[in-house]
């Protein structure tokens, strides 16, 4: 790859990087826990209840994604970053620009 590839590379990871970190700060407050003394009505109760388990979903995967981002920017520098980990061929450069933490390339991701 050449250095201006890794450049814009490592841009994309930070940008996106800063874009997860305030998806989780975002998804963290929504979290918070509900105050049984709280009067919401117990219907409603069991609405927040069950949109909190799917945010606490969507924040867990959030932090999956920030954790295997941050990864990608450590070893951006590395000689084997872009290059599928199944096969090892290089990953096309739109697919890593896309997907800046991919590990594999597309034919080995889908199967």
């Amino acid at each position: 790859m050449t250095p201006e590839t890794l450049q814009q590379l490592e841009d994309r990871l930070l940008e996106e990087i800063a874009d997860t970190e305030e998806r989780v700060v975002e998804l963290e407050k929504i979290v918070e826990p509900i105050a049984p003394d709280k009067a919401i009505g117990r219907l409603s109760r069991l609405d927040a209840m069950q949109d909190k388990s799917v945010t606490e979903a969507s924040l867990n995967q959030a932090k999956e994604k920030l954790s295997r981002l941050e990864s990608a920017l450590q070893r951006i520098y590395d000689p084997e970053f872009g290059v599928c980990v199944t096969c090892h061929e290089d990953i096309p450069i739109d697919r890593l620009l896309l997907m800046p933490h991919a590990t594999q390339c597309v034919a080995c991701a889908s199967s």
